[in-house]
C-alpha cells in the first residue's frame, strides 16, 4: 500500500504520488481511503472507495424497428434485422457471442438462427411478440429488444399494435363501417318490440 499525507499548504494528490501503483493496469480494481486528522478529536478514518480500470468498452446493439404483420393465411416470416458491433476487447477471451430470445408473446414463434444480428422468424399464432438481442464481449453485455405484432389480418394487426379499440358501429371489426355492418345492425335488431306498454 502507498500513502501520501497532505501538508497544511497542500489540496490534492495525482496518481504521480503512487509509485506502486501508476501506471495504472487495465481490468484491476483499485482501492483508497482518504484519513483526516482532525487536531481535537484526532483521526477520523475515512471510507473505502473503489476504482475498476477498463478500457473494454461495452457492445453496441440495435434490435431494429418495430414491425407489424399478419398471419397468410396460416402462418408469416419476418426479417429481425438487428445490428452488433464491438471493440474487440478484452482480448481474453475475445470472441463475441450473439443471441436472440423471445420474451414475450405465444411461445410457438420459432428464430430461425438465434446466434446471428440479422435473423428470420417464423409465427404460426397471432400475438404481441417481443424478442430480444444480447451481444456479450466475455466482459460487458448489452441487450436491446424489438416488438412484433402479429394479426389475423391487417385490420386486427393494426388494432393489437395501437391498443384501440373498433369503432361501435364496425359490427364485423374489418376496420371499415360499410353496408354490411348496417345489415348486421338491422338485422340484429329486426322487429323488436320496445313498447312495454300495448307490446307494439
Amino acid at each position: 500500500m502507498n500513502s501520501k499525507t497532505l501538508g497544511e499548504d497542500e489540496e490534492s494528490v495525482g496518481l504521480e504520488n503512487f509509485p506502486d501503483f501508476y501506471p495504472l493496469t487495465d481490468e484491476t480494481t483499485y482501492y483508497w481511503i482518504v484519513d483526516c486528522d482532525d487536531p481535537v478529536k484526532g483521526l477520523i478514518e475515512g471510507e473505502l472507495w473503489t476504482l475498476f480500470v477498463s478500457t473494454n468498452k461495452a457492445p453496441v446493439v440495435s434490435a431494429g424497428d418495430d414491425q407489424a404483420t399478419w398471419l397468410d393465411p396460416n402462418e408469416v416470416t419476418i426479417v429481425l434485422a438487428g445490428i452488433v458491433s464491438d471493440d474487440g476487447l478484452p482480448e481474453d477471451p475475445g470472441e463475441l457471442t450473439i443471441e436472440w430470445t423471445q420474451t414475450a408473446g405465444p411461445e410457438t414463434a420459432e428464430i430461425l438462427s438465434a446466434s446471428t444480428p440479422s435473423t428470420s422468424v417464423n409465427f404460426i399464432e397471432r400475438g404481441d411478440y417481443e424478442f430480444t438481442l444480447t451481444a456479450d464481449d466475455g466482459g460487458l453485455q448489452t441487450s436491446d429488444t424489438v416488438r412484433v405484432v402479429v394479426g389475423d389480418d391487417s385490420c386486427d394487426a393494426s388494432h393489437i399494435e395501437t391498443g384501440d379499440a373498433y369503432n361501435p358501429a364496425d359490427f364485423n371489426e374489418d376496420c371499415i363501417v360499410d353496408l354490411e355492418d348496417l345489415q348486421s345492425f338491422i338485422l340484429n335488431d329486426w322487429l323488436t318490440c320496445t313498447n312495454l306498454l300495448t307490446g307494439c
